[in-house]
């Protein structure tokens, strides 16, 4: 029981300490693909499980969140009532540089959501990669994807790694220069105003 708890515990501090887009934001932004870097406590997986994407993928550092997720998220899967699910994974593994690989074979625009760009305390010295996942999403022969990104009101400060706004706005325009930015809510539990950048085409 004990172990139970102490469990728990650790997971409700996750999800207060990751950044989660609200309620509503991605059914904004439709595509049949979702994938986002970081799982945390798996609401953004859940976030896009209500919003309708058919195939929702992740990729996440630590190894046992990605199991866990993997394991835990199928349960609350209903068949039923999803019957336009296709897939559902996350993958164990380091988006700074293998994200392209896992996505390099989708060939539908995707909705990104790049997270976990505040420091770790468990990693002091973890660097943002936040442009170095952009590269990889610019190496798809798609330009049309959605890229959300989390935590931006921190840019340019200590806390983001000292990566700024404009030089993450300067890389997804290098992708797509018809890219139109806007700010969502997001950030702790859901309730901070332009926590998230969304950089999208105008259909």
């Amino acid at each position: 029981m004990k172990k139970i708890v102490i469990f728990g515990f650790i997971f409700s501090q996750i999800s207060f300490l990751n950044a989660d887009v609200a309620h509503g934001v991605l059914e904004k932004h439709p595509n049949k693909v979702f994938f986002g870097s970081g799982v945390g406590a798996c609401i953004n997986i859940a976030r896009a499980l209500n919003a309708g994407f058919s195939e929702i993928y992740s990729i996440e550092s630590d190894e046992v969140l990605a199991l866990h997720s993997n394991y835990v998220v199928p349960i609350y899967i209903n068949e039923k009532r999803r019957p336009f699910l296709r897939n559902n994974k996350v993958y164990y593994g380091d988006s700074k540089t293998e994200l392209f690989g896992l996505i390099k074979d989708i060939n539908v625009p995707i909705t990104f959501l790049l997270g976990g760009h505040l420091p770790d305390p468990a990693q002091p010295d973890k660097e943002n990669g936040i442009l170095l996942e952009l590269d990889q999403i610019g190496q798809h022969p798609i330009k049309a994807h959605t890229i959300m990104i989390d935590y931006i009101n921190y840019a340019g400060t200590d806390l983001f790694g000292g990566v700024t706004l404009m030089q993450i706005q300067q890389k997804l325009l290098e992708i797509n220069p018809d890219y139109v930015f806007k700010f969502e809510k997001g950030g702790h539990l859901e309730r901070e105003e332009n926590m998230i950048l969304v950089a999208f085409i105008v259909k």
